[in-house]
């Protein structure tokens, strides 16, 4: 009898650990939601915003700033702008990574809820990267090109309603609930330019993402209880109005970064605009997407 009785015992624990394991492996999978609206479109015709980010590496070290630019026209064009500015530094494997400098662009036209272009360009490595996509129909066509070679891959448009670049996974995201899941398609610039990734084409990952727990974090000497964000080899920290206060992503060859939030400086932006284009040289016309020069938010 009491063999009879631990056996059940065990068979219920086992079904029990075995539900648990669906609930946070397998059921948010299945019912990702729509993802967070994006605060570019919801923000005013006319009206922008700039947010800015210091990026670490695993020892701590800044290694570079990223600035995000949203602005929605009067003719209701939404366009999400990201620059990031990534100096030399030693990789985990000894070798010195040369400055960078990646620009990534989102275009939402007529309806805001509807991204219809992506485009993205780098400079600074051993070869300048460019990629476009555009909606077409149900599909989203990519063509990219690496040096004298190009390519091109589509996605479906129903797995590209939201995007982000490896190294600078979320930039807003607001209302958010625990237990929330959705699915966002990362870019990483660095797949086909960088000695040791696999080649073969761009790379596009499609993740899915979970708000996992609040916790309270100090941010800027403040405590603020934000939400925990995770997704395979990506954490964050939001706060209540959708701020990411603190990112984590693991990237291959460039180990642990840390992206943290912090006050917009114009003067800082324009300082490095200014560096960057003395150690990298003028940029080939033939790839540049030609990001215009916003207007100023403040320091």
């Amino acid at each position: 009898m009491l063999n009879r009785w631990i056996g059940i015992a065990l068979f219920g624990l086992m079904m029990a650990a075995n539900s648990g394991l669906f609930m946070r492996d397998i059921l948010p999978a299945w019912t990702a939601g729509d993802p967070p609206q994006a605060k570019v479109v919801r923000i005013s015709p006319g009206e922008e915003h700039w947010s800015q980010t210091t990026i670490e590496n695993q020892d701590r070290r800044i290694i570079g700033r990223s600035w995000s630019r949203l602005h929605r026209t009067s003719g209701n064009v939404a366009t999400q702008r990201v620059e990031t500015f990534i100096n030399s530094f030693r990789l985990p494997n000894g070798v010195f990574l040369p400055p960078f400098h990646v620009q990534f662009q989102l275009i939402y036209h007529g309806s805001p809820e509807q991204l219809e272009e992506i485009e993205m360009f780098v400079e600074g490595l051993p070869m300048p990267l460019r990629l476009e996509g555009r909606l077409v129909s149900d599909q989203f066509a990519c063509m990219w090109r690496i040096g004298p070679q190009n390519g091109r891959f589509i996605l479906d448009a129903a797995a590209t309603r939201t995007f982000g670049d490896a190294l600078r996974p979320f930039d807003q995201l607001p209302n958010l609930v625990v237990g929330q899941s959705w699915r966002v398609r990362l870019l990483n610039p660095l797949a086909e330019l960088l000695p040791g990734f696999q080649a073969g084409q761009m790379e596009s990952e499609s993740m899915l993402v979970r708000v996992v727990d609040t916790e309270t974090v100090t941010h800027r000497g403040a405590s603020i209880e934000a939400f925990r964000v995770e997704a395979p080899r990506v954490r964050a920290w939001v706060a209540p109005d959708g701020t990411v206060l603190r990112q984590e992503v693991d990237l291959p060859l460039l180990g642990m970064l840390r992206i943290m939030d912090e006050p917009h400086s114009r003067t800082l932006y324009d300082s490095t605009v200014e560096e960057f284009r003395s150690l990298i040289g003028p940029i080939d016309p033939e790839f540049h997407i030609g990001f215009q020069r916003g207007g100023d938010e403040g320091e």
